[in-house]
C-alpha cells in the first residue's frame, strides 16, 4: 500500500464507512489534496474543486484534509519511510461560505472570519453557492470574488453544489474563471449519505 491508494490515506486518517459509504473515492481526493499541498506541486494550480449533489460527501472530504494537517503526523507517514516535508506542517481552516454569508447577512460576524481564515496555508472553503442573496445585491459573489483574490497564493479546497455549467450565472465570470482554472473533481453517481445510513456526523 503506497501513498498513492486510497486504501492508504483511509487508512491514515481514519476514514470509514462510518463517514460515507463512497469511502474509498473520497479518501481518493483528499490524499491527493494533501500529497499535492504537501508537495508544494502547483502544475495543476493550488486549487481544488469538488462539485456535486448535497451529501455526497464533499464536505467530509475538506474536514478530512483539514484534521490531517492540523491533527496528525504526516511528515512521518510516507510509505518509503521519508518525511513528507519539514515541520511545520501547514495550518489548516474549514470555513462554511453559505454559513458565513447568512450570519454576515444577521449582523452576527463581520470581516474578521475571512481574516481569521486567510492566516492559514491551506483553506476548506465549503459549502459555495449555498447562501441566498435575498435582495440580489451581488454582495454575496463580490464577496466571494475579493476572498478567492486574496486566497491566490494558497491552498484551497472548494466545494459547491453548483453544476460547472452554471458558475458564470451564480458566481459571474471572474469567479467561475478561476473555478474553471482549478483541478475538479463530481461526486455525479456518489449516493446521498443520508439516504443510505442516515445522518451522521465527524
Amino acid at each position: 500500500m503506497t501513498e498513492t491508494s486510497p486504501e492508504f490515506w483511509a487508512r491514515l486518517l481514519k476514514f470509514n464507512t462510518a463517514h460515507h459509504p463512497n469511502v474509498i473515492t473520497l479518501a481518493k481526493w483528499a490524499g491527493y489534496f494533501v500529497r499535492r499541498t504537501l508537495r508544494n506541486d502547483r502544475k495543476d494550480g493550488t486549487a481544488l474543486v469538488l462539485e456535486g449533489e448535497t451529501g455526497t460527501g464533499k464536505t467530509t472530504v475538506g474536514k478530512f484534509c483539514v484534521r490531517a494537517f492540523n491533527d496528525y503526523i504526516l511528515d512521518a507517514t510516507r510509505a518509503d519511510g521519508s518525511q513528507w516535508r519539514k515541520s511545520p506542517l501547514p495550518k489548516a481552516t474549514l470555513l462554511n461560505w453559505s454559513k458565513y454569508c447568512r450570519d454576515v447577512d444577521r449582523k452576527e460576524t463581520g470581516p474578521w472570519v475571512t481574516e481569521e481564515a486567510l492566516q492559514s496555508d491551506v483553506i476548506a472553503l465549503d459549502d459555495v453557492g449555498a447562501e441566498s442573496d435575498r435582495f440580489k445585491s451581488g454582495a454575496h459573489t463580490a464577496a466571494l470574488r475579493d476572498f478567492l483574490e486574496e486566497c491566490a497564493h494558497k491552498w484551497l479546497l472548494i466545494s459547491t453544489n453548483i453544476q460547472r455549467e452554471n458558475w458564470v450565472e451564480s458566481f459571474g465570470r471572474r469567479v467561475a474563471s478561476r473555478l474553471d482554472a482549478s483541478r475538479s473533481f463530481s461526486t455525479a453517481g456518489i449516493p446521498d449519505y443520508r439516504l443510505t445510513q442516515g445522518t451522521r456526523t465527524l
